[in-house]
């Protein structure tokens, strides 16, 4: 990472007591949010990359996601209320505006801002529920909702045809997502079969930030604004080449490749160790891109080739600050998955006088029948035998 964003990083840890696992990623995501719209990055011939970023901030109430969202986010809010003050009034669409972001918002207008600002937004949330409620479903009479956010995750063509008769085709839709949210609801999401099979899920960088008590100091600990200043003014004037700029893409050096054909075949021949979170990995080459592309842009003219030195620091940021947390928060998920299933199959077992047949549990709970053995196989109370399962004591735990 940039000298001047570690020193905002480690800046923010001193004289605000956030952790460096929260603000780093925060800092990266919004340097994506500054340079996503008009750059892309090119590994290889066939290897255009976006640079956008899906990015989840997973902390408990109390951890201060809003204050440090409005200091650190503070460019993209000015210029947002700058931007929001242009109105453009027409007969077909008397309420449009420009905007630089959204935050409450349905999918069905999610769309109508793509085609009116360029097919280009961000979505900044310090409390994202509302936005996690709108992709699992809460606005369709069934189903999740999450097939704008996969198309303009890599900037697929997309043709929406609505009851009213209005068409909207959006040509290479993009976002940039920088959301937070507490434990609970981000379990509840990780949770939803559908949005991990159709791979939205993997799709995010996901932040896990451990929170230690924040004490107040004696004497209140002063942030260096010019330090502040230096780092918003950079992404100020990112944010404004990218908003008038013809797109461009990011050439790598001749010898990024290699580093990136390595990581890529060490993160294949783990795909499958654990098939939880294999989808989740599977992504990470990708995401090294990305993040390698938006370290360039705060450093770099987009004409000089992305250096192989950018690139690692890429993958160690990757592996560091995302990979570890989001695996950690993934095991959590798993964890919780797995006790509620557990108490299902006591309550089977129960039900039964403490002897089912293993096929009927299986499908009776909705389960695969190798996961479902691998589970049972777990606890030395609960047996496998002659095709039945049946525990020592039924209430046992």
């Amino acid at each position: 990472m940039n000298y001047c964003l570690q020193a905002y990083v480690l800046e923010l840890q001193r004289a605000e007591q956030i952790s460096v696992d929260f603000s780093a990623p925060l800092m990266l995501s919004a340097t994506a949010a500054t340079c996503f719209r008009k750059t892309s990055a090119k590994i290889a011939p066939n290897l255009v990359t976006p640079l956008n970023l899906y990015t989840l901030f997973v902390a408990q109430s109390g951890f201060g996601k809003t204050s440090v969202f409005e200091q650190v986010l503070k460019p993209f809010y000015d210029k947002n209320s700058e931007l929001c003050q242009i109105s453009v009034s027409t007969e077909t669409s008397p309420s449009r505006h420009s905007q630089l972001f959204v935050e409450d918002i349905t999918s069905e207008r999610l769309a109508n801002v793509l085609a009116e600002n360029n097919e280009r937004t961000c979505y900044f949330s310090s409390d994202a529920r509302k936005f996690i409620d709108v992709t699992m479903g809460c606005y369709k009479d069934k189903g999740t909702d999450e097939a704008l956010l996969l198309k303009s995750f890599s900037g697929d063509p997309c043709s929406i045809e609505r009851n009213n008769g209005q068409h909207i085709y959006l040509r290479n839709p993009l976002v940039n997502i920088t959301v937070a949210v507490q434990p609970d609801k981000a379990i509840h999401l990780f949770r939803h079969k559908s949005l991990k099979d159709s791979g939205l899920l993997a799709r995010f960088l996901c932040v896990y930030a451990q929170m230690e008590p924040r004490l107040l100091p004696e004497i209140p600990i002063l942030l260096n604004a010019d330090l502040e200043t230096k780092v918003h003014k950079r992404w100020e004037d990112l944010l404004k080449e990218d908003l008038k700029r013809k797109p461009v893409i990011i050439r790598a050096d001749k010898d990024v490749y290699p580093l990136y054909r390595d990581y890529y075949n060490s993160i294949q021949q783990r795909l499958g160790s654990n098939e939880n979170i294999a989808s989740f990995i599977g992504r990470y080459p990708e995401m090294a891109i990305r993040i390698a592309g938006s370290l360039h842009m705060y450093e770099f003219p987009a004409e000089e080739p992305l250096s192989t030195d950018t690139f690692q620091k890429a993958i160690k940021i990757q592996k560091t600050f995302f990979a570890q947390q989001q695996m950690n928060f993934i095991d959590k998920v798993n964890n919780k998955n797995q006790n509620k299933l557990l108490d299902k199959i006591y309550v089977l077992l129960r039900e039964n006088n403490g002897k089912v047949p293993i096929r009927k549990a299986y499908r009776q709970l909705h389960i695969d029948k190798d996961p479902f053995i691998q589970l049972v196989e777990q606890y030395p109370w609960l047996h496998l035998d002659d095709g039945y399962i049946y525990c020592d004591s039924c209430d046992s735990n």
